[in-house]
């Protein structure tokens, strides 16, 4: 392999002769330094411009890692914890609670069926259920029907801190 500056035979088309020609390599001059600087810094800053669009409007970019959410599936569930969006689409929700209704009978008669007025929703750690979940639960995007952050004076991350601090 031959170097940039090294002779290079080139016939010639008038006289068939071999002639030796040096291929020069141009100096990097102040006004090319500061050209491809200027070029490197654009591309950089383009990148960096798409990644942050990228972003900012997609729904991973939406998740308040500081507070909770709250995640609403396609059979009409309810969870609420950490939630995360992983690479492949799907959601991850970790220190998991759900509603479970709590129905309150009156009289010592659990034949008798409550009113719709008697249920209290109660908030349930995930974890304490007979087949013994860990505490996280992946959601494919598909049954996800919305999600929203909560905020920390709303009952339900009221209700959260209040079973940590137990």
């Amino acid at each position: 392999m031959q170097k940039k500056t090294d002779p290079m035979i080139v016939p010639t088309q008038a006289t068939n002769k071999i002639i030796p020609v040096r291929i020069m390599r141009r100096p990097f001059t102040k006004k090319r330094r500061i050209l491809t600087g200027a070029i490197v810094a654009v591309v950089v800053l383009v990148i960096a411009g798409c990644w942050w669009y990228q972003m900012s409007n997609s729904s991973a970019g939406r998740i308040n890692s500081g507070q909770y959410q709250a995640i609403f599936t396609t059979n009409n569930q309810a969870y609420f914890g950490k939630l995360q969006r992983l690479s492949d689409g799907d959601y991850r929700l970790t220190n998991v609670y759900y509603l479970q209704q709590q129905s309150s009978t009156s009289g010592n008669n659990p034949a008798q069926k409550p009113s719709n007025g008697d249920q209290t929703p109660q908030l349930v750690k995930l974890g304490n259920e007979l087949h013994g979940p860990e505490d996280e639960v992946i959601f494919d995007s598909s049954q996800v029907l919305f999600w929203e952050n909560l905020k920390s004076d709303g009952k339900v991350a009221k209700a959260i801190e209040a079973y940590i601090k137990k």
